[in-house]
């Protein structure tokens, strides 16, 4: 993907190549640098360098990311199903509760 261009490096981690043209494993976004804000650690970039960037197993980094996510809303279906299912109950128990006192005072002499 990048090597057709044959780009000047400054600076690269070891082996960036290699992991770059892995896309099955890595993800290699390629971003265009625009603007620099002054004083920053880009400042004097042109508008024609660009930043490279390899993230090495995205997968494992995604499934870590969302981990926490799943088992939350996983909790909370749980804990709205458990609350409906109680209400419900609560509800059926009344209601048979209800009867029970109705029919005692109607067979009340």
């Amino acid at each position: 993907m990048l090597t057709n261009r044959n780009p000047t490096v400054e600076k690269q981690s070891p082996n960036f190549w290699a992991a770059s043209e892995d896309t099955v494993r890595n993800y290699s976004p390629d971003y265009k640098l625009i603007r620099a804000l002054p004083g920053s650690d880009s400042d004097g970039i042109t508008k024609d360098e660009n930043l490279a960037l390899a993230v090495l197993n995205w997968k494992s980094y995604v499934k870590q990311a969302i981990i926490w996510n799943v088992a939350l809303a996983i909790l909370f279906t749980l804990v709205i199903v458990s609350a409906f299912y109680l209400t419900v109950y609560t509800m059926l128990r009344q209601k048979k509760l209800g009867e029970i006192k109705n029919d005692f005072i109607n067979n009340m002499p």
